[in-house]
């Protein structure tokens, strides 16, 4: 599965840019649980999609990662770049999944609040 982002805008020229090319999807209770720590660090354009999730934490982690709160439409709805081991992200109400990639990752495909995800197979 990719993540895609879509700026969505009055603008004609709407740029669509691809933010991960290899997402691996969390839904199990045990799935959201582990999270990343069942992987080895993440490369390139890997991602983890965590469905049903206003929360994360890094316990256990090793290294920084990027964190992207998405609501029920597909917006985003907060970020924390470079999300340091053994921290916990605030509870954010909104959100109905997190998208977690390689620190440095949401930086460098621009994304902001507000900008649409989408997942494509």
């Amino acid at each position: 599965m990719k993540a895609i982002k879509s700026i969505q805008g009055l603008d004609p020229g709407n740029k669509i840019t691809v933010i991960a090319s290899n997402v691996i999807t969390a839904s199990s209770f045990f799935q959201r649980f582990l999270g990343l720590l069942a992987f080895r660090p993440l490369e390139g354009s890997e991602g983890l999609l965590i469905k049903d999730c206003k929360s994360i934490h890094t316990i256990g982690m090793r290294y920084n990662i990027d964190v992207i709160f998405i609501d029920s439409g597909g917006r985003v709805a907060a970020i924390f770049e470079d999300m340091a081991p053994f921290r916990f992200s605030p509870y954010i109400r909104e959100a109905c999944s997190v998208l977690e990639l390689k620190a440095g990752s949401a930086g460098m495909a621009s994304i902001r609040i507000g900008d649409i995800i989408s997942f494509v197979e």
